[in-house]
This record gives structure tokens, C-alpha cells and sequence, in this order.
């Protein structure tokens, strides 16, 4: 695959736009909005974006979005649903389950039957 060089960008001229997640994808407390948004900034800068606060569907944009949301997104469809194409589309992850995102489960069940997470797959642990 090649990749190419972004042309340079023009004083005052931005590549896209950086947003922060919104309802449940936003961030739970305001020490966690305001490190978001700090990293959400500097991003901005580093991407030669916009940065856009929170995102507000269907509200017109500079460029393609790039997403901070607040937690690990679940499930593709609402990843879709922000318009987040791909992995480069945001910072963070999109999970199967919300028992993926929580990392707390790394081995597979010790007796059966076992009372299990709701989400638990049991072809994957």
C-alpha cells in the first residue's frame, strides 16, 4: 500500500476536525472532560485540525472528523452512526461487547456452569 504526503497546509486553513464524544460516549467527570479536551487539543494541533468541542450531529464541519470520545465506543453500528469509518477516524477503540472493554476478564471460565457477564462469548474465553 502507498502512502502519500498530505499537501501543506496554509496558515488558517485546517485539514479537518477534532470532537469530543457526546452522551454516552462523553466523558464521565470534569476532571475526565477537561484532560479530553486537553488531549483533544493538542491532537487538533498535531493533526492541523480544527478543534470543534463537542460533537453536535449534522452540524456542518471543516474537513473529515477525527473522534475523542469520553470511553471505548461499543458495537459498529454506533461507531457508524458518528460517522467513524475506520480506526484512524478516532482516538480510542470500538468493542464488541461492553465487557470487552473492561479488560477485567483474561482467562477462560474455571467450572461450569458459571455465572458469567452479560456479553460473555464463550468461544472467546
Amino acid at each position: 500500500m502507498a502512502f502519500s504526503t498530505p499537501p501543506p497546509v496554509q496558515p488558517g486553513q485546517a485539514r479537518g476536525s477534532v470532537v469530543l464524544g457526546v452522551g454516552r460516549d462523553a466523558a464521565h467527570s470534569s476532571h475526565e472532560a477537561a484532560a479530553h479536551t486537553a488531549i483533544a487539543q493538542q491532537l487538533a494541533d498535531l493533526l492541523h485540525y480544527d478543534f470543534a468541542g463537542a460533537y453536535v450531529p449534522g452540524q456542518p464541519y471543516s474537513g473529515p472528523l477525527y473522534f475523542v470520545p469520553g470511553d471505548v465506543l461499543t458495537g459498529l453500528d454506533s461507531a457508524a452512526a458518528c460517522g467513524i469509518r475506520s480506526a484512524s477516524d478516532l482516538f480510542g477503540g470500538v468493542v464488541p461487547d461492553r465487557v470487552v472493554a473492561s479488560k477485567a476478564i483474561t482467562h477462560p471460565l474455571v467450572d461450569a456452569p458459571t455465572r458469567v457477564p452479560q456479553g460473555w462469548s464463550a468461544t472467546d474465553g
